[in-house]
């Protein structure tokens, strides 16, 4: 029998042992088909009659590497379920982890288990560099907006197992999700995207990092140089249907979704920004395209900070604190607040978030239970 972990029984009368396979999302959330798995199990009542075994995915880049994986053997060790093996953490899709996992487990039960793990080969597509704004050189930052097209002489290919024609884009949202192969590298890098599809072009923020494989490769290209790329879908990462306020938040690149965000609130609903960057006459991402927005009301309010400025300098998390009364208004009227950003500025503004809910006897702890509080961390 299989299931997502969404999906776990009272009980399992005919097994023998439990497998958790699991994946994290962001910094040591669960992964979508797993978000109700610590419910239901707190839930069970009968006392644990099978052994269980947790193989956890994910990247040790993140400090709360495989985070989720470990709540969920904490959880079952104190439910006082009995453990076949210990829990074991596989790093960005190690093989030799996983045949070694399966050579224990084979050993447990008493069969020879051997697991061939080759990684599979996504469906790509070639994209042409269409147009790029640069950014950020000033401050030793250079950053680039890059949109790209599809490829006039790309060959037939599927996104997500569909077909497409060639000439158009497939369907995407800003905040999904665009996977690039570098030269040299069989290793997908995963950037957020600051577009839809329906907008015709493919865009990213790019920030060139020192050493950087993929970031330097995208950050060189010139117009009509091309990437090979596919889509995954990213819906834990979006704004919420309805009338509620949106807080967005974010600092350097991390604006790329936000201002997809930003674009696509035909509505009018109310939707505030704090983005912090190095200086206003070097890397102000967007500028123009977001006083715009604050004209036509797509954008309600916009709160900068920059770190590289003589005077009144600092970071997006001093900005929340600063406006810490109005935000625990929109909190208390059921906002619902999104981060896009580098994990330490998405630490910092956690504890920041924490300070400004103290009063209303909220933290970020509720507020990501109940879905109001979604990270985009890397």
């Amino acid at each position: 029998h299989t299931a997502a972990m969404n999906k776990l029984a009272d009980t399992y009368p005919q097994a023998k042992r439990l497998f958790i396979l699991t994946a994290t999302y962001g910094d040591g959330d669960a992964p979508a088909s797993a978000k109700q798995f610590l419910k239901r199990l707190a839930q069970v009542t009968d006392s644990p009659a099978i052994p269980y075994v947790v193989l956890g995915f994910g990247d040790r880049q993140f400090p709360k590497f495989c985070g989720y994986a470990q709540q969920v053997t904490e959880a079952l060790d104190k439910k006082g379920w009995p453990a076949l093996l210990a829990t074991e953490l596989i790093d960005r899709q190690s093989s030799q982890t996983f045949a070694r996992w399966g050579e224990a487990i084979g050993q447990q039960i008493g069969t020879p288990l051997t697991l061939d793990h080759i990684p599979p080969q996504p469906k790509t597509v070639t994209l042409q560099l269409t147009e790029r704004i640069n950014y950020g050189e000033q401050v030793q930052a250079p950053t680039a907006v890059l949109r790209f097209k599809m490829a006039k002489q790309s060959e037939p290919s599927r996104w997500l197992l569909k077909p497409f024609k060639t000439t158009k884009l497939p369907h995407f949202e800003a905040g999904d999700l665009v996977a690039i192969i570098p030269p040299g590298s069989p290793i997908p890098r995963y950037y957020s995207l600051a577009s839809a599809s329906r907008e015709g072009v493919l865009e990213i923020c790019v920030r060139q990092v020192q050493g950087g494989l993929c970031s330097n490769f995208l950050y060189n290209l010139t117009i009509g140089e091309t990437i090979d790329a596919f889509i995954q879908e990213n819906p834990q990462f979006r704004p919420a249907s309805g009338k509620q306020a949106i807080i967005l938040i974010g600092a350097g690149t991390g604006l790329g979704p936000l201002i997809g965000f930003i674009r696509n609130n035909k509505a009018r609903h109310p939707m505030y920004l704090y983005w912090g960057g190095r200086n206003p006459d070097s890397d102000f991402l967007y500028e123009q395209e977001l006083k715009t927005y604050l004209s036509d009301q797509r954008l309600s309010g916009l709160n900068t900070a920059f770190s590289r400025i003589p005077k009144d300098s600092g970071y997006v998390q001093d900005k929340l604190l600063t406006d810490a009364e109005h935000i625990r208004a929109l909190v208390q009227n059921n906002a619902q607040i999104l981060v896009c950003g580098g994990r330490k500025m998405a630490a910092g503004v956690t504890t920041a978030m924490n300070e400004i809910l103290a009063p209303i006897q909220l933290d970020v702890t509720d507020l990501k239970a109940a879905g109001r509080y979604r990270e985009d961390v890397y």
